[in-house]
């Protein structure tokens, strides 16, 4: 036993094999479906001369916020429809904690949508809805508090 202690201690032994491990299974609700990033690989047919050019769609999500899904509400509504320019000027000048993370979540869109999606001008973006979720089945006793695992979904029109 001396010897197993002393292998641990000088790292030669993994620790996983001789602890006794957790069996809370973490890895569930960060693996949760993928399928708004799914959206962003969708190839429409090409379209026909003379038909109405179809907007380019980008969506963009952050899990696990740690916010209130009401107060995200509001802000959610506040800049729906909103050019990215003018989402980012009204949620700049708001001291909520809430417009701080829809401001990082909205350049994080910008940014994706320039790098992997090939817009051509940053400000030729258009938030067209903003979801938030709530998950209920993972955290029940959050749920009921209402303020651990907000999902915010923002989604981004050119």
């Amino acid at each position: 036993m001396q010897n197993l202690q002393g292998k641990l201690a000088l790292g030669l032994l993994s620790s996983q094999s001789v602890l006794p491990q957790s069996h809370i299974h973490t890895s569930a609700s960060l693996d949760v479906s993928r399928r708004w990033e799914k959206k962003n690989k969708i190839v429409y047919p090409p379209q026909l001369p003379g038909e109405p050019r179809r907007p380019a769609e980008i969506y963009h999500c952050r899990r696990q916020i740690k916010y209130s899904k009401d107060k995200m509400w509001y802000l959610a509504k506040l800049i729906q429809g909103m050019s990215i320019d003018q989402a980012l000027a009204q949620l700049e000048f708001s001291d909520k904690k809430g417009a701080q993370i829809i401001k990082e979540v909205l350049l994080e869109a910008q940014e994706m949508a320039v790098r992997d999606h090939n817009v051509e001008f940053r400000s030729n973006l258009y938030i067209g809805k903003i979801f938030k979720f709530f998950s209920v089945g993972q955290f029940p006793l959050a749920a009921m508090t209402g303020s651990l695992s907000s999902y915010s979904l923002c989604y981004l029109i050119t």
